[in-house]
């Protein structure tokens, strides 16, 4: 099945549990050169796509998610046979591609959200392979799964969602230009157990730094070979200029020279259709002491304070503390507390945030 040279917009007047596409239990659908904008939900959304071998590409991709929340423009949850397991994570990579059989691709897209990911692999998504995509204002999420490669991509003010991976999950991250001040996020994450090749990326923050490329993160192997300079788009500066659309990196480009190839600015979309609005560089938190982390019986928490940390413990709203560390040797471990673990609620009182919790 082919689904090309659309122009979809303003869908779900009535009905807000949709999208321009939606595939399900299904393999081999490919959607195409489509101008998809406008709606309440994700604008292409894979649930259960069970066997596999989709191709998402050319696509124009804008101004989705507008009624509701912890999704992205292009939207995906696994939920295969693996992922309810009660079973080692050795066993569920096993069993991934039972469901899962064919590579799904995500490739030359541009897609743009003003929230956190621009496309959202929950719930265990696996075998994806997304390339050579433009993500404005959002960036990709991996939650649990296995075998997701991101390559060759450019993010413009969004990074790298890793959230509650498994081990071994034969993740690779790698030739990518990351133009934003925070190029990972990640929550429940143990990169020695998880494993995943992450390297040859190039990050740029108009010259004031990248925190998260630090000693300790290329002390684990992670993105040795990669380098925090400028990629040298050609035109204007994303950072000065939000109207950008054209991310062409010069022939002197350090990203060339770590193997990233440049990614064709035209293509995308329907002819004559629109194209997405400028770039909104998001702010610094209103109130950073929310995500201020915490002692709590030789633990530490914080308060749900983002939508990535609402969507890694599976919550709908963002009331309670959430457990950041959680020591062997603590008492909150001893008490069966364990990372990522919320509380909600003491002795009948609910827990909304850390003001709650500690006030009698």
């Amino acid at each position: 099945m082919v689904v090309r040279d659309n122009w979809m917009h303003d869908n779900g007047q009535f009905e807000k549990q949709t999208s321009g596409v939606q595939m399900s239990m299904s393999r081999r659908i490919t959607v195409s050169g489509n101008t998809i904008h406008d709606g309440p939900r994700a604008c292409i959304d894979i649930n259960d796509g069970t066997w596999g071998g989709h191709v998402i590409e050319n696509n124009d991709i804008f101004n989705c998610v507008k009624e509701t929340s912890d999704h992205g423009p292009v939207n995906a949850w696994g939920r295969d046979r693996f992922w309810p397991l009660d079973a080692d994570d050795a066993t569920k990579k096993s069993y991934a591609k039972l469901d899962a059989m064919e590579t799904t691709v995500i490739r030359h897209n541009r897609i743009w959200h003003s929230s956190h990911w621009d496309i959202d692999l929950d719930d265990g998504s696996s075998n994806y392979l997304i390339e050579n995509n433009l993500l404005l204002n959002g960036g990709v999420k991996l939650r649990e799964g296995f075998h997701r490669t991101v390559r060759n991509n450019i993010f413009v003010n969004g990074g790298a969602h890793f959230h509650v991976w498994y081990a071994d999950n034969g993740d690779v991250i790698e030739n990518n230009v990351f133009a934003t001040d925070d190029p990972y996020d990640l929550i429940g994450v143990d990169m020695a157990k998880s494993r995943p090749v992450i390297d040859k990326n190039v990050f740029w923050n108009n010259g004031k730094g990248v925190a998260d490329i630090n000693d300790a993160w290329r002390a684990q192997g992670l993105d040795v070979g990669s380098v925090i300079a400028d990629p040298q788009f050609t035109g204007s500066n994303p950072f000065t200029d939000p109207k950008k659309l054209d991310y062409t990196v010069a022939a002197g480009s350090p990203a060339l020279g770590l193997g990233f190839e440049n990614i064709a600015m035209g293509g995308f979309g329907k002819a004559g259709a629109p194209t997405p609005p400028p770039l909104q560089w998001r702010a610094a938190p209103a109130d950073p002491y929310k995500s201020l982390a915490e002692p709590l019986l030789g633990a530490t928490a914080t308060q749900i304070y983002s939508d990535e940390i609402k969507s890694s413990v599976g919550l709908t709203d963002y009331d309670g503390l959430v457990l950041k560390t959680v020591p062997e040797d603590s008492y909150a471990y001893r008490s069966g507390l364990r990372v990522n673990d919320v509380i909600r609620e003491i002795n009948g009182r609910k827990v909304t945030d850390r003001t709650s919790y500690w006030t009698p």
